[in-house]
């Protein structure tokens, strides 16, 4: 929940619009740019909110990086659940204010042992009012290319920043600027 509550105050003034020509692994196989996204980077990690355009109460967002706030520090109820091509354990929380219904998931890559490269973890958040927003929210999110492809294959060289650039806080991907 730390992590939510950094990122809400963070909204304002460290949140960029991105679309999914910037980070491939955005893309949704099924439907191209139904979210719409938000980036944060760091020095070390980056995260990313997106929201359908028509239902922006409801939310999604996640952490790359290798340090993620997790678990959830509240009493939370475990959920099981899919994302993509991924079990997930969700810990869902429920508030008497919006957004009602909130669940958290860490997703750990599988090793590649033919690597040396860390493969960043992602913890995983959704928002929203319902349960119904919520596996709506789930299902659009797990059709992007990070959750049916896996970090493996956009981070098998793990993430650096590229310090030549004129962003220093680009990062390369894969041998890419993403």
């Amino acid at each position: 929940m730390a992590v939510l509550c950094f990122l809400t105050s963070c909204a304002s003034n460290g949140f960029y619009n991105v679309d999914t020509s910037q980070y491939p692994f955005l893309k949704s196989e099924a439907r191209p740019d139904r979210l719409y996204w938000q980036r944060f980077e760091s020095v070390d990690f980056l995260v990313f909110n997106g929201h359908l355009a028509h239902n922006k109460p409801s939310s999604v967002g996640f952490y790359l990086g290798f340090v993620p706030n997790f678990p959830p520090e509240e009493p939370a109820r475990v959920v099981k659940g899919q994302l993509g091509i991924f079990s997930v354990d969700w810990y869902e929380t429920l508030s008497d204010t919006p957004p009602k219904v909130r669940r958290e998931g860490l997703i750990r890559p599988p090793k590649d042992q033919s690597s040396k490269k860390r493969i960043p973890l992602v913890h995983v958040w959704i928002r929203g009012n319902t349960e119904a927003d919520i596996e709506k929210m789930a299902d659009e999110l797990g059709k992007i290319a990070l959750f049916t492809k896996g970090p493996n294959q956009f981070f098998s060289e793990g993430m650096r920043r590229v310090e030549d650039k004129p962003n220093p806080f680009e990062w390369q991907q894969s041998r890419r600027i993403f």
